[in-house]
């Protein structure tokens, strides 16, 4: 009906410069924005005022929904997602699904995301990981997020190869029985690091270094590897600044 009927009047295809097709897809996306605020209204009301802006408009909500996420250590986890107009927004819901605790927020035009060996993988410069198991809908995640995450960035006007410059996080590899770069066994006084730059698993020995990463929105000292370590200091420009205990350098 909407091909023929729109706005009370009979339209016609031979309208000079109107498209049935992008009539159709103004209204759909008009009904997308108007029923995601109106979700947003509702998630409001279950959140602090610190997440409040990512919900309240003129954001809208595109999609939500738990989804099995893969944790380092091996096992799973069903986080909550609110894909956004703005963001993605990783969460917890507690008290029979009343409050939202909030775990990760990712800016969109900072995701790179795709299905891989059958997971969905999604890539930011703050955490990466793997979610979606049998029939969660991988394939419809994905398509999804890189929609809201291709528009997003035509709104912000950013550059055609801004994924590119891209620092994203690393996928941080499952922990292992002992170091994956000198084999010493993890044990109660040989403990298992992640290497911030590589992801993976270390002992304290391997990650003896400490690091400001440009991609990680922290002021802290990220732990990498001494072979990351090296690569980072031979392509950063500048010198070394003053030791941060056990020996770990900040540069």
């Amino acid at each position: 009906m909407l091909s023929t009927a729109f706005g009370g009047r009979r339209m016609s295809n031979s309208v000079v410069g109107w498209d049935p097709q992008q009539t159709i897809s103004f209204v759909e996306e008009a009904y997308m924005k108007e029923t995601g605020m109106r979700r947003g209204v509702e998630i409001v009301k279950h959140i602090g005022e610190e997440h409040a802006y990512i919900f309240t408009a003129p954001n809208w909500v595109i999609k939500e929904g738990s989804i099995t996420k893969f944790n380092r250590a091996g096992d799973t986890s069903r986080p909550h997602f609110f894909l956004t107009n703005q963001h993605l927004v990783m969460c917890e819901l507690t008290t029979l699904q009343k409050k939202v605790k909030f775990r990760q927020v990712f800016k969109l035009t900072d995701i790179e995301c795709k299905v891989f060996n059958g997971k969905l993988r999604i890539m930011t410069t703050v955490k990466s990981f793997e979610c979606g198991k049998g029939r969660e809908n991988v394939g419809e995640w994905n398509e999804q997020i890189n929609s809201a995450v291709d528009r997003r960035r035509r709104e912000e006007n950013l550059p055609a190869n801004y994924a590119e410059t891209l620092e994203l996080s690393p996928m941080w590899g499952a922990n292992t029985l002992g170091c994956e770069i000198c084999n010493r066994n993890f044990t109660v006084l040989i403990r298992r690091h992640h290497c911030r730059n590589c992801g993976k698993c270390v002992c304290g020995t391997c990650a003896f270094e400490k690091v400001r990463m440009d991609a990680v929105n922290d002021s802290k000292l990220q732990r990498v590897c001494n072979v990351c370590a090296e690569v980072l200091k031979a392509n950063r420009a500048g010198g070394y600044g003053g030791g941060l205990g056990y020996g770990a350098v900040a540069w």
